[in-house]
């Protein structure tokens, strides 16, 4: 039998005798060749074919893993793109808070407006002016602290104002709320 040894031998793979016994034979004592018929090579000798089986355990059993150095460095990885991620949608949330903020004003504007509308002719005209006072308007201080919206820890008051639109002849009120950039206008006429 012919020995053959490696200057430095993989510790996971051994060669090992075919199954009819010829061929090349490791010399490790303390390891018993493992036989496995499925990995065979041809060496270059004739006739005689090398065996090779894994002697690593966890390769053996199909278990692989990573290493903690890998699993940080992915990590850091990650966590360098994310950064300019989060800097790309920031515009984008700036715009949706922006939106949020318009749609509560114009919502508020618009009630505001439906409210003041529905009040008879003659205590919007005896109230004509630019900046009217929602208290006097509404008759009490609580019921045009109605009018008034909380957003954001702010807190916003409609402005009204109520113009004669009938150029001097009477009988047409224009009726225009603000509320920070939202704004609008309707006519009301004496019926």
């Amino acid at each position: 039998m012919v020995v053959v040894s490696h200057p430095t031998p993989h510790p996971c793979f051994r060669i090992l005798p075919p199954p009819d016994g010829r061929g090349l034979r490791t010399a490790h004592p303390r390891r018993p060749p493992i036989h496995h018929p499925q990995q065979q090579a041809r060496s270059s000798a004739p006739g005689c074919y090398l065996h090779i089986a894994r002697l690593c355990p966890s390769a053996a059993r199909g278990q692989q893993g990573f290493l903690l150095a890998e699993v940080l460095v992915a990590i850091l990885l990650m966590a360098l793109a994310l950064v300019p991620m989060m800097d790309a949608f920031a515009p984008s949330l700036g715009a949706v808070d922006a939106q949020g903020r318009m749609l509560v004003m114009a919502n508020q504007a618009r009630g505001t407006l439906n409210r003041v509308t529905s009040l008879d002719f003659e205590t919007l005209s005896a109230n004509q002016g630019n900046a009217v006072d929602l208290a006097t308007l509404l008759g009490s201080a609580e019921e045009a602290g109605k009018e008034t919206v909380a957003f954001q820890g702010q807190t916003f008051t409609p402005i009204v104002d109520i113009t004669d639109a009938g150029t001097g002849l009477g009988g047409l009120l224009e009726i225009t709320v603000r509320l920070e950039t939202a704004g609008f206008s309707t006519l009301k006429t004496d019926d």
